[in-house]
């Protein structure tokens, strides 16, 4: 029997009890939450499956560094660069909307400097992917080390993410709770009903 995902701890347990608990941590239902690093310069898009980050694309952009002599050519040179970050912003948005899986609790953007700001503002992530952005972190990375400080600043959105969870499924069960009764009072209803009708056939009878 193989495990799902590749077991990269290493242990030599000598006890009268198999040690499973790396592997029911595996098969043990996670969470999925996307997440995106990016600036001007570069993107990394990844995801966080309960305490372990995927990578999923990382990707390199052509935009010019800043210019600053100034005169035409700079207003000339500020027009093309523009540009180039407007395609490079359509770019990770396309492969945040083809990377990320159906069925994600929530995306976390994150960066240092404007740009990531600029992203989410600008016109380019489809607004039910948009709908799905939990925050925005500031961070000094846009690569793997970029997911594993986004996921370290993101602790207070995970944890209300989990809350909402625990509240929806508390919600769920309440309304659960109250169909079951209604239904109880139904067939009480529906039993009372016929037990009159009896009744009223019995005198009808006398």
């Amino acid at each position: 029997v193989e495990p799902p995902e590749q077991l990269k701890a290493k242990r030599y347990w000598c006890d009268q009890r198999f040690v499973l608990e790396p592997l029911e941590d595996m098969v043990a239902e996670k969470e999925l939450f996307g997440l995106v690093v990016l600036d001007t310069k570069e993107a990394t898009i990844g995801l966080l499956k309960g305490k372990k980050i995927e990578v999923l694309r990382r990707m390199d952009s052509l935009v010019f560094g800043k210019f600053g002599k100034g005169g035409q050519s700079q207003q000339r040179f500020e027009r093309v660069r523009e540009g180039m970050i407007n395609d490079w912003f359509k770019k990770i948005a396309e492969n945040i909307k083809g990377l990320l899986p159906a069925g994600i609790k929530g995306i976390i953007l994150g960066g240092p400097g404007p740009a990531k700001n600029d992203f989410y503002d600008g016109d380019y992530i489809p607004q039910n992917v948009k709908a799905q952005i939990l925050g925005i972190k500031n961070i000094g990375y846009t690569d793997e080390q970029g997911l594993e400080e986004l996921v370290q600043r993101s602790e207070d959105l995970l944890a209300e993410a989990a809350v909402a969870k625990e509240k929806a499924h508390d919600a769920k069960e309440k309304a659960k709770e109250v169909a079951h009764q209604a239904k109880e009072k139904a067939y009480e209803a529906k039993e009372k009903a016929k037990e009159k009708a009896h009744d009223a056939k019995e005198k009808a009878k006398e």
